[in-house]
């Protein structure tokens, strides 16, 4: 009996607790990870190296993504539904951060709320049943 797809989309990936995340699960053969960061060069250079790594049986795809700019989720989140073909995502690790050397803790806390919940616009058709 082999399992459905499941989809996972991880923000911040490229390295960290991110890659190693998208690492163990790469490992899964039912798993179609979407693997995304802010920066094209990096994400791609870890997504080649997680497909280097012994034992991935995992669909990887990467997706440049910026949680701070709303113009990059929204090409993230067309770039997504056209990869899904209509399918929903079923999984958002939202592990991407936002660190701002100047201002108040309370305004860095707000600001990534707020992005938080932007990026889980991708999580919407998955809801919606």
């Amino acid at each position: 009996m082999s399992l459905p797809m499941l989809t996972i989309l991880i923000t911040g990936f490229n390295k960290g607790i991110g890659f190693e995340i998208a690492l163990h699960l790469s490992k899964l053969e039912h798993i179609h990870l979407f693997v995304s960061g802010r920066n094209p060069a990096l994400v791609q250079q870890s997504a080649s190296s997680l497909k280097a790594e012994e034992g991935c049986q995992a669909i990887i795809d990467n997706v440049v993504l910026d949680i701070s700019d709303d113009l990059s989720i929204q090409a993230a989140v067309r770039e997504v539904e056209a990869k899904l073909g209509g399918a929903a995502l079923d999984v958002l690790v939202n592990n991407a951060g936002i660190l701002y050397k100047n201002g108040a803790i309370h305004y860095k806390h707000n600001r990534n709320r707020r992005h938080s919940r932007r990026i889980s616009a991708l999580l919407k058709r998955s809801t919606e049943s």
